[in-house]
């Protein structure tokens, strides 16, 4: 008796087992995400799957100006006798108040910006002060104001 109680016990555990493992080997099942969507038509599902957002266009790059106009405005008391403006870092440059600039005056010049836009400046007034400035961008800002 004991014989055919192990027996049917083994039996009821290697049947456990199989059923057991079995399950584990299946795969999962999958679920429909189109299901309710299909039933609308493939239409309509298409058009639930496409996103809602549209994408940023690619910036342009920003073209560089040939030349710029610098609009030059002395607001010191006393007159500009000299501005010399040049590409950064050359010592070549040329004198562009050909007459001295009088106090609270403007006037403008047109730059060739085709190799840069940085530009170094030395110029020199009537009370003998100067002004130095390396590398200004132009390009930036159009405007130079000589000042105390």
């Amino acid at each position: 008796m004991r014989k055919i109680q192990y027996l049917i016990g083994a039996v009821a555990l290697v049947a456990g087992f199989s059923s057991a493992a079995w399950a584990q080997m299946a795969p999962p099942a999958t679920p429909d995400l189109t299901q309710g969507i299909m039933d609308e038509g493939a239409d309509a599902a298409k058009a639930a799957m496409k996103p809602k957002t549209k994408m940023a266009k690619p910036v342009k790059k920003m073209k560089m100006p040939t030349s710029v106009t610098l609009k030059i405005t002395n607001a010191r008391a006393v007159a500009v006798t000299a501005l010399t403006i040049g590409a950064a870092g050359s010592e070549a440059g040329k004198n562009v108040v050909p007459k001295p600039l009088a106090p609270g005056k403007s006037t403008s010049i047109k730059l060739d910006t085709k190799k840069g836009c940085s530009f170094d400046i030395r110029g020199a007034f009537e009370d003998d002060a100067a002004i130095e400035a390396d590398a200004v961008d132009f390009c930036a800002d159009n405007n130079l104001v000589l000042k105390e």
